[in-house]
């Protein structure tokens, strides 16, 4: 339609999604595979026209990025930058670090991490070690996985990823004494983001309240009943 009314050479067409695919250690997970997600942008005069680019951006620099180019101010409460200076080749990168979170899917599993170039974090908050299966959508893959050992396996509380090395985040190294500067550095900067944006977890003591009216059914449970669930 924009082609057909000569409107796509004067337009911005923002292309994005919300996580990645949902199959087991992708949606509802901290991995590449969960928060790695599509992001194309087209506007006139682009000059990184056809190109991508491996500079760590997050979705909240899309509000910063559509107001600079339709020349309007950023509204002083956007938390994000403007990816303009990295579209047009002024700057290699706008951020040091990229920041994701989730605290509820289908079941309770707040989890934190910070990823920069090399390395990531990820931190569970929770005070089990189990996979939580209701945040796994239903899939041929889930089902495949299940009837081979899913439900008894373990999961840590703290990933450390050397990203370089590691690309696909299978190696945890944060018990590795050779990573215990960068453990400490990582952590350092989730606490700051997190006393930043004055994160639940901080201000209920690692405990987010469930929602208003939510009904969450005990851990224990494997088919639950209404009288199964904390009111």
């Amino acid at each position: 339609t924009l082609h057909a009314t000569g409107l796509y050479d004067s337009s911005i067409i923002l292309m994005t999604t919300d996580h990645g695919i949902a199959f087991p250690n992708m949606k509802c997970n901290l991995y590449d595979t969960g928060i790695g997600v599509a992001c194309l942008l087209h506007y006139p005069q682009n000059p990184s026209r056809g190109e991508a680019t491996d500079s760590l951006i997050s979705q909240i620099d899309i509000l910063p990025t559509l107001c600079e180019l339709v020349g309007i101010p950023i509204p002083c409460h956007a938390r994000g930058v403007s990816l303009v200076p990295l579209l047009e080749k002024r700057v290699k990168t706008v951020r040091s670090e990229v920041f994701s979170e989730v605290n509820y899917h289908a079941a309770y599993e707040p989890m934190r991490c910070v990823r920069t170039d090399r390395y990531k974090l990820i931190h569970f908050y929770d005070d089990h070690d189990f996979i939580v299966l209701a945040n796994i959508d239903e899939s041929p893959s889930k089902a495949f996985l299940m009837d081979h050992g899913l439900r008894d396996r373990r999961r840590c509380k703290t990933y450390l990823f050397d990203l370089y090395h590691d690309p696909m985040e299978r190696e945890n190294v944060a018990a590795d004494a050779g990573y215990q500067e960068i453990l400490l550095d990582m952590e350092s900067r989730l606490l700051a983001w997190m006393v930043e944006t004055n994160d639940p977890l901080l201000v209920h003591k690692h405990r987010i309240p469930k929602p208003p009216k939510a009904l969450v059914n005990k851990l224990t449970c494997e088919n639950p009943r209404l009288d199964d669930f904390e009111e």
